[in-house]
């Protein structure tokens, strides 16, 4: 960005067995903006069972995000250890594709043109299922027991 250094943040998921990908544009890593992505992603799969590997951040592990996957009753949240190998978590594998697409050697006028960016780089995705699944490397004994 120019001299203001704006931010915004995504949160993402990922099918890792349709490739089909989500994201949530936010100002914030604030726990309200957590809460917003899951439910944004129980109405687009209301009666899904739906299992989210997230990292140890306090947004992550707040009160009101917990407390939203108890009442849904079909929302599992597992948190990966502490200090984990990048290479252990299928979701930064695709955002290492998305930042080397998007942000390496990039500069952007606005928020808004970082914005157009990234919904770029994910409705390319969209279309590129395979490469998302191949990306996210199932392996079928590392899923959570309640799948």
């Amino acid at each position: 960005m120019a001299d203001d250094h704006g931010r915004v943040y995504v949160f993402s998921a990922a099918d890792p067995l349709s490739g089909k990908v989500h994201y949530r544009i936010a100002s914030s890593p604030k726990k309200e903006d957590v809460l917003a992505f899951l439910k944004q992603m129980r109405k687009r799969y209301p009666a899904d069972k739906l299992a989210f590997l997230l990292d140890n951040s306090k947004s992550h592990k707040a009160g009101i995000v917990t407390q939203f996957a108890i009442e849904d009753g079909n929302i599992h949240l597992e948190y990966l250890p502490r200090y984990i190998s990048f290479k252990c978590n299928p979701i930064e594998r695709l955002f290492k594709w998305f930042r080397r697409v998007v942000t390496h050697n990039e500069f952007f006028e606005t928020i808004i043109d970082l914005k157009n960016a990234i919904r770029a780089f994910f409705r390319a995705a969209a279309n590129l299922p395979k490469r998302v699944v191949s990306l996210l490397n199932l392996n079928l004994n590392s899923l959570p027991k309640i799948l």
